[in-house]
């Protein structure tokens, strides 16, 4: 009966061990997403700033473009 406790608890330690290895992948893991979804939210902010840029510079010329036509009109 002793012995059978001792194989049990033994066993116990060897899955806590293994939850604990698996808990500490996963959280490293978890961290590195969290990292490369920053890095990606950081990407698409400067995307959408030069995007915008892109558009006023586009109106402009097009603007520009109007009215130099209409000056050889």
């Amino acid at each position: 009966m002793l012995q059978q406790r001792r194989t049990m608890l033994a066993a116990l330690q060897a899955d806590v061990a293994v939850l604990r290895k698996k808990t500490e992948f996963a959280l490293n893991s978890k961290s590195s997403l969290v990292d490369a979804e920053k890095r990606l939210d950081g990407c698409m902010k400067k995307v959408e700033v030069l995007a915008e840029k892109v558009m006023k510079t586009r109106e402009q010329l097009c603007n520009g473009s109007v009215s130099v036509a209409a000056t050889l009109l």
